[in-house]
């Protein structure tokens, strides 16, 4: 099959979790409550080029603006426009979306984080089939705050002595071991099978991610994104055994945050590593990210990585530095 530009497709799967409101657990929004509207603002950003929900974008506690940004500068370059899907969304992005009728993820410490595992998983299965039909490459990124700690839930659950990477410069380690032990009462556990493990502590981007690869499963699917998305890859290799290629793309940032992690889930030879540094950028929010700040989000180093393929890094540099001052400056 030919590979051409036209039949590639690049996903961003936008849905909000309830662990997301933990204090400390995210930097995805200047404050926990505001986590909840990152991955609408986030979907904007990406699909219609600015927020249409509030008048800026959103940002760390740190004051540094979301990887969407970069993420839709990059898009621009590669001449691709993106797909958005509600991944269980609290708030509806006011661009193009497709509704799956999938609700946040829930309180774990409540019950089950998925009581809608199955729709999510059938839902996925619908879309991945609809787009294997047109496209050979399907990019699949998130935008889900307190993805890293769902999806370090998920693989404790399932016998895992990992950590999962965070978009906050010191990490949130303690704090994900210590909903962990909450979660358990501090005890031992027996291995959960993973769609058990899925269901009791996971989000529903993995959920549809599963579907998604299952309905597409000749295609070629690249997860764009961390150590969320390296989860999504070994659960697609345990429960799938999918046909077609699968690999993780993400930053430098987040392989040398979770060197082990990363190889553990994704093996050297699935996971591409795409270095960035805005080193160079007039804009500090950007150059803090070279220092650890956010690491990964919206797909950034996989659009990354695909406007990279058709540029060089000037005119990439300058699109990111234009798109970044524009909806940077916003109030």
């Amino acid at each position: 099959m030919q590979e051409t530009q036209e039949r590639k497709i690049f996903l961003l799967l936008a849905g909000s979790a309830a662990v997301s409101k933990i204090p400390g657990i995210t930097a995805a929004g200047s404050t926990p409550e505001l986590s909840f509207l990152t991955p609408a603002v986030d979907a904007e950003i990406v699909s219609a080029g600015k927020p249409l929900s509030v008048n800026e974008p959103p940002m760390t506690p740190d004051g540094i603006p979301t990887p969407s940004i970069v993420t839709r500068a990059c898009l621009n370059i590669a001449s691709m426009w993106p797909l958005v899907i509600n991944a269980g969304l609290s708030r509806k992005p006011l661009s193009v979306y497709l509704e799956t009728g999938l609700q946040p993820a829930d309180d774990p410490t409540k019950g089950d984080a998925l009581p809608q595992l199955d729709k999510a998983i059938k839902t996925g299965i619908e879309i991945g089939k609809f787009l294997a039909k047109s496209f050979s490459d399907i990019y699949v990124a998130e935008s889900v705050p307190g993805g890293t700690t769902t999806a370090y839930l998920v693989l404790r659950a399932m016998g895992y002595s990992v950590e999962t990477s965070s978009s906050i410069l010191q990490g949130s380690d303690s704090i994900k071991e210590d909903l962990w032990h909450k979660l358990t009462n501090g005890k031992e556990q027996r291995k959960m099978n993973p769609l058990d493990a899925l269901k009791r502590y996971g989000d529903y981007m993995m959920a549809l991610s599963l579907g998604l690869s299952r309905g597409a499963s000749g295609s070629r699917i690249h997860y764009c994104g961390g150590t969320q998305m390296a989860t999504v890859f070994d659960l697609d290799r345990i429960i799938n055994n999918p046909a077609g290629a699968r690999e993780v793309i993400t930053t430098g940032w987040v392989i040398d945050h979770r060197p082990d992690t990363m190889r553990k889930l994704v093996r050297d030879q699935k996971l591409v590593r795409v270095d960035i540094s805005f080193h160079d950028s007039p804009f500090e929010g950007l150059r803090k990210y070279d220092e650890g700040h956010v690491r990964e989000g919206a797909g950034m180093g996989g659009s990354y990585y695909l406007a990279s393929a058709v540029s060089g890094r000037k005119e990439l540099m300058d699109e990111i530095n234009r798109v970044y001052g524009e909806l940077a400056q916003l109030k």
